[in-house]
């Protein structure tokens, strides 16, 4: 939502500062732990985690949602009967062909 409302820089610099924090924990814990895969995916999710709730209560405490809220969580987007018939509409063919190409590269 950020992007398209004109907050792309933010979006963009709390995306880098993100992926810099996470890639500096994953350096520390390899080169002082015995970890494994499940260590770092747990670590990745923390991460993410931290950062959403972070960028949340930012956006919120400087208002920047505040004209999109109601449209995000205070209407029930099932009820409007076109908008749910153009959306399966669209995105069958779409998964239809992320399928095929997923499949491609399955049997290659």
């Amino acid at each position: 939502l950020l992007e398209v409302a004109g907050y792309e820089i933010w979006t963009a610099f709390i995306g880098l500062v993100e992926g810099l924090v996470e890639i500096l924990l994953v350096l520390l814990l390899v080169t002082s732990f015995d970890v494994t895969l499940v260590d770092l995916a747990y670590l990745s999710l923390v991460v993410g985690a931290v950062f959403f709730i972070g960028n949340v209560g930012f956006t919120t405490y400087k208002r920047w949602t505040r004209p999109y809220i109601h449209g995000m969580v205070g209407t029930f987007a099932l009820k409007n009967r076109t908008a749910l018939s153009v959306m399966v509409k669209t995105a069958v063919p779409l998964s239809v062909g992320a399928l095929l190409a997923n499949g491609e590269w399955e049997i290659l």
